[in-house]
């Protein structure tokens, strides 16, 4: 029997995977050592992101739980040799070690107290806590914990009973593996019920102390939630963690990245960044262009996992699952970015379609997004800039802010806002913000004008800003709020100026030059569509407006079928559509040189000059 081995780990860090493995001496159950204390320090939102990372909503949460688990007298055993007379080794534990440690924010404007509830009423109400029953609230997860562990040891028992290796370093190994598959496991059983056990147990605290209402209710709703969020500097405070050039296709973001397989091996692709998809996803078919056989970077045994992003909404196969893929780390700009793991999943994404001048290696979701403060800025040129969420502040002084959240604690795919759409039904509107949306607003209204203006954080953000119904040209539809008074801002939107996502603070900030651009509008009367002419992607005429700025041109002789050469210099074919659009709304200036080519075959150049 060899010495003992300790193996012990947060549940915040666990491996995936699972090898199954049979033959072996039975394991003998063994219990759990559960270690369970408050510790009085008041919680902060920056104490959330290393106590639990995995929590989706830190600036929302009142209480937070820092637990550990290990495995206690782990230790080999030999077990009789093989038919082939080989060495067989299994193992033995005493026990699971867990100690939890539970902290709740200290005095501040998130909490309520008893006489603003008056009498208690049935059912809860949204943000409505004091900090005893805060308090309540973290022992009843901290339970909640110790129960989950418990009742699945089983299966991690049963697991060990199984383990044969031929060596005691890999039982070992593979003990290990077991233990931290498990532990996962346990985190996502005890995640999905946490939130609602805990709230039930302290609304129930607070009706306890309370007197049952009558006919009349007297509670007093609480604050909005921003009135209840620590204020941000009223300076800007700013720590870069990287930038990086961006290119835009169709207006959605993608910055360039490079993924280590180990050793000096770096892969290096065009990412798109959507937050509206939980995980993030890289094409097989990149990795195969790249040299790497895709099985090379699955995580053995993990479980398939549901793909989402918006490319795949309205598609046949947009809830396809996917085998999780492991890389040593991301970066950009020669800066590590926090993740490294994608699913693997075949999409017609990094194909060249006619429209696109690149295709794309894959999609950055909100596994790494979440986690840190995200401006995306449509200069020229375009930049996306990753920042420290920590004091991070764009100051009160020509920036403004919306309180953001996730709808779902458990799964980070619609990040949302209260704002205000005057033609809704209701006077505060469910915004999701979609950098995956090409569009400027989805709602499931639609005012005879097709158009309304979008006020969030104490601004106008848009006038004339153009709605498309749910539904219409392959939507990806609307918040899992629900309710038609709902919305998806996209791209046409969100890019008309710069925007800072700050997932840790739950924030979203704009600036005075995004609240004063205006949404871009093609009204030079020139359409034009990317076409394939003797296998050369070409931008041709689809048709000029008599009478609109377009006259210019067809003075000039241009037509209808005649492919353009260059824009402001720039060859036509490294453009996308959506850049070409852009020229001929004008965002780039009242005056564009144009170098087309003629009937005769003859290049003439045009200045068309806009309104």
């Amino acid at each position: 029997m060899k010495a003992a081995v300790s193996v012990a780990v947060s549940v915040a860090v666990s491996v995936l995977f699972t090898v199954a493995v049979s033959h072996a001496a039975p394991q003998k159950s063994f219990g759990l050592a559960a270690d369970y204390q408050f510790d009085p320090a008041a919680l902060t939102t920056e104490q959330i992101w290393d106590l639990d990372p995995e929590e989706l909503n830190p600036h929302l949460q009142l209480w937070t739980l820092k637990r550990d688990v290990g495995l206690r007298g782990l230790q080999t055993v030999p077990l009789s040799k093989s038919p082939k007379g080989e060495p067989r080794f299994g193992v033995s534990v005493e026990e699971v070690a867990a100690v939890t440690r539970s902290r709740v924010r200290g005095p501040g404007p998130w909490y309520s107290t008893m006489d603003e509830i008056g009498c208690w009423q049935k059912d809860q109400v949204p943000g409505f806590s004091t900090a005893k029953g805060t308090r309540v609230a973290a022992d009843t997860a901290a339970a909640l914990w110790e129960d989950t562990l418990k009742r699945e040891l089983i299966k991690l028992s049963t697991q060990f009973s199984r383990l044969v290796e031929s060596s005691d370093e890999a039982a070992v190994a593979l003990a290990s593996v077991f233990f931290r598959n498990w532990l996962k496991q346990v985190e996502i059983t005890w995640r999905a019920k946490v939130y609602q056990v805990a709230r039930s147990a302290e609304w129930k605290f607070y009706q306890e102390g309370t007197p049952q209402c009558g006919k009349q209710l007297r509670l007093k709703f609480p604050k909005p939630v921003k009135e209840r969020m620590v204020a941000p500097a009223r300076d800007p405070s700013r720590k870069i963690i990287a930038r990086a050039p961006a290119r835009r296709w169709n207006g959605l973001y993608s910055i360039r990245l490079s993924l280590s397989t180990g050793g000096d091996k770096k892969l290096n692709g065009v990412f798109l960044l959507d937050t509206s998809a939980p995980r993030s996803v890289i094409s097989p078919n990149f990795l195969q262009l790249q040299g790497i056989v895709p099985s090379f970077v699955e995580v053995p045994g993990a479980p398939l996992e549901r793909v989402r992003w918006s490319g795949l909404a309205g598609k046949k196969g947009a809830t396809g699952l996917a085998r999780l893929a492991s890389f040593n780390f991301i970066e950009t700009g020669g800066e590590k970015l926090p993740g490294h793991t994608f699913l693997l999943y075949d999409t017609d994404f990094y194909d060249v379609p006619e429209f696109l001048a690149q295709g794309f290696a894959g999609v950055i979701g909100n596994d790494i997004l979440r986690k840190l403060v995200v401006e995306f800025n449509p200069g020229l040129p375009a930049e996306v800039v990753f920042y420290e969420p920590e004091n991070f502040s764009l100051g009160t002084e020509k920036a403004t802010w919306e309180e953001a959240q996730f709808v779902s604690p458990l799964s980070p795919e619609d990040w949302v806002s209260s704002c205000m759409l005057p033609e809704a039904r209701s006077e505060r509107s469910v915004v999701r913000w979609n950098t995956g949306e090409e569009r400027a607003l989805v709602a499931g209204f639609a005012p005879k004008a097709g158009e309304t203006s979008f006020q969030c954080g104490g601004a106008v953000l848009g006038v004339n800003v153009p709605i498309v119904r749910p539904g219409k040209d392959g939507t990806s539809g609307l918040p899992a709020a629900g309710g038609d008074w709902n919305a998806v801002a996209g791209e046409k939107l969100l890019g008309k100026g710069p925007v800072t996502f700050d997932f840790p603070n739950g924030r979203i900030w704009f600036t005075e030059a995004f609240a004063k651009a205006p949404i871009a509008k093609n009204d030079s009367g020139v359409t034009t569509v990317f076409q394939f002419v003797k296998a050369e992607r070409t931008l041709n005429v689809k048709a000029l407006k008599p009478g609109s700025p377009a006259q210019t041109l067809i003075d000039a002789g241009l037509k209808a079928g005649m492919p353009i050469v260059t824009i402001e210099g720039l060859p036509a074919s490294d453009l996308d559509q959506w850049q070409v659009e852009q020229y001929f709304s004008g965002v780039h200036g009242k005056e564009i040189g144009l170098e087309w080519t003629g009937a005769g075959g003859a290049n003439a150049t045009t200045k068309l000059l806009l309104k």
